[in-house]
């Protein structure tokens, strides 16, 4: 009884049905489970579903294409150029280093950043892989199969990210030009050896860290094992003080380099060596007491000079230039972490995905990210002919939930960060009568903040 489609022999509720299996990330299977209880016919078999991802593909590939372009535009304009900064990152379809298939991605930077281009890596081709059960007993149709589609293996090497990420990235950027004329002339990623070789080929690109994964860093270079050793809250401490001394000076390299280089001489003073000459009275209890004429007692808040002389050399590399210009705008890859969160829940990891079904899910996942889940509502007028009432009132209902918890979300983290800055003028007043409580975060000294 349903409809058939524009200019195709499909039926109207087969098309809605796998497309709404792929928006839902139930697969076919879940289809059928979903259908058994409610009591409906059974959808099309697995072959017939597949079939209909390849006829789905190259719409939602087009529709995405548009909307790429698009936020390239808006990244321009923004821009005043078309030299652009831009945020890459990638995913893989399987936790660990044996996935079959990643995802690499460009985002624009700031606070609506959107998707810029998109590329699939995949190392096994299922296609291939099923011809396998052909190639003796039917030679002939094997060889003709082979020869005739169209092969979804495209990378060759590891899965991890000194391989497959790396590829993709570097596909992206050389096509760039020829897609878009854009130029990515910095990119916003994890700090990796190979990536940093691909930006020196090209004199005009650069490479700029996450300042989140940079942060991260400091774990590896300050630790020290022994007595009197680094201790993980010691070591939080730092991560939180290296963090500030980022976001707080992020337009001005000279001022971070300094903040940065403040944390040591802060933390290495001592009540006969005082160094606070980059401090600032409104965080530095020294500075404090100095000024209402009173002492101050260095001992609960410094580190003994042996761990500060042996985390020098960390501090050398941490506050060089050359390592802080790469965080010097201050992006993050939360957005990169953002999409991936949408692919992953239209093509969960705890399901079987062939390159097809990941293409399909990653061209759904651009528009939804880019334009909101309404931006399906064309495409579904494209390919049945009319999109519905109940389509159209269910997909504005998700974009208005969206926007909603987005709101909730943005009012919780001012109310906590009001929260934290009461916290923070309550510890500043125990530090100044050297009140100080074992069980509180030692912020003594947090560059350019309070």
């Amino acid at each position: 009884t349903s409809k058939q489609c524009l200019n195709t022999s499909k039926r109207d509720i087969n098309v809605r049905s796998v497309i709404g299996a792929n928006f839902a990330g139930i697969g076919h299977q879940g289809l059928v489970k979903l259908c058994a209880i409610l009591n409906v016919p059974l959808p099309i078999d697995e072959d017939h579903f597949s079939d209909t991802l390849d006829y789905l593909l190259p719409t939602f590939e087009s529709y995405t294409l548009g909307s790429m372009k698009n936020a390239v535009e808006e990244a321009c304009k923004k821009s005043n150029g078309r030299k652009i900064t831009a945020s890459g990152d990638g995913t893989w379809q399987k936790r660990g280093f044996s996935s079959l298939h990643g995802v690499v991605e460009v985002l624009s930077n700031g606070p609506t950043a959107k998707v810029l281009d998109l590329g699939r890596l995949s190392k096994k081709c299922s296609i291939c892989t099923g011809l396998l059960s052909i190639k003796y007993s039917d030679p002939k149709q094997y060889s003709e199969i082979k020869n005739k589609h169209q092969c979804e293996v495209n990378h060759v090497g590891s899965s991890g990210t000194a391989s497959m990420e790396v590829a993709g990235i570097h596909r992206l950027f050389a096509r760039s030009k020829m897609l878009c004329n854009v130029k990515y002339a910095q990119c916003i990623d994890y700090k990796d050896r190979r990536r940093e070789s691909f930006f020196k080929k090209d004199a005009t690109s650069s490479s700029e860290d996450c300042r989140i994964s940079e942060k991260k860093n400091i774990d590896g270079k300050l630790g020290i094992r022994g007595s009197g050793r680094m201790i993980k809250k010691m070591m939080i401490n730092f991560k939180h003080y290296y963090r500030l001394a980022i976001v707080r000076n992020k337009t001005n390299l000279d001022d971070m380099v300094r903040a940065v280089w403040a944390i040591w001489k802060h933390k290495s003073s001592s009540n006969s060596e005082p160094h606070h000459e980059w401090c600032s009275p409104s965080y530095c209890g020294y500075l404090q007491a100095l000024e209402k004429g009173e002492e101050y007692d260095h001992t609960p808040h410094s580190l003994p000079l042996k761990i500060m002389k042996a985390i020098r050399s960390a501090f050398e590399e941490l506050a060089h230039p050359d390592t802080l210009k790469r965080v010097r705008n201050g992006g993050s890859q939360n957005a990169n972490e953002s999409f991936h969160s949408i692919l992953w829940s239209l093509a969960p990891k705890n399901r079987y995905s062939t390159g097809v079904m990941i293409d399909l899910c990653a061209a759904m996942a651009v528009s939804f990210y880019n334009d909101g889940y309404q931006s399906i509502i064309p495409v579904l007028a494209e390919l049945t002919g009319n999109t519905g009432f109940f389509t159209r009132v269910g997909m504005k209902r998700l974009d208005e939930r969206r926007i909603y918890y987005e709101h909730k979300r943005k009012r919780k983290a001012v109310q906590k960060s009001k929260q934290n800055e009461e916290a923070s003028d309550s510890l500043s007043d125990r530090m100044s009568v050297d009140d100080n409580r074992d069980d509180q975060l030692d912020d003594s000294y947090i560059p350019g903040a309070y």
